[in-house]
């Protein structure tokens, strides 16, 4: 946008946006993938442990429970896996509070904690 007005590329862009449409010769992705350092992975309660899942570190919560990024959720659902002492998930949690919800446990879904 130059001197408040709209351009040409600027309307493309917009309806590239809104409608999904594909006019726009400027290419462009958005990423709003969720990073450690922005969950409660970062607040002195976890330890990085040598595991990683899907290119993602694996942390040790001083509550014993091992935590990891789901990679697939982004955005408003993003969300943390958890998994027991043992290794074996017990549901996941809201990266901003550490919240767990017991109801998203994936029966069989395991990691390899020794």
């Amino acid at each position: 946008m130059v001197d408040g007005k709209i351009g040409v590329d600027d309307a493309l862009a917009i309806l590239d946006l809104v409608v999904g449409t594909n006019f726009n010769s400027k290419k462009f992705k958005v990423v709003n993938k969720l990073r450690d350092k922005d969950t409660i992975l970062q607040n002195g309660k976890f330890t990085k442990t040598k595991l990683h899942i899907k290119n993602g570190t694996v942390y040790k919560g001083k509550d014993g429970k091992y935590y990891h990024k789901d990679t697939f959720h982004t955005g408003k659902g993003a969300e943390l896996e958890v998994y027991n002492k043992f290794g074996k998930h017990i549901g996941t949690a809201n990266p901003k509070t550490g919240k767990i919800d017991f109801s998203k446990v994936k029966k069989g879904r395991e990691i390899n904690v020794k």
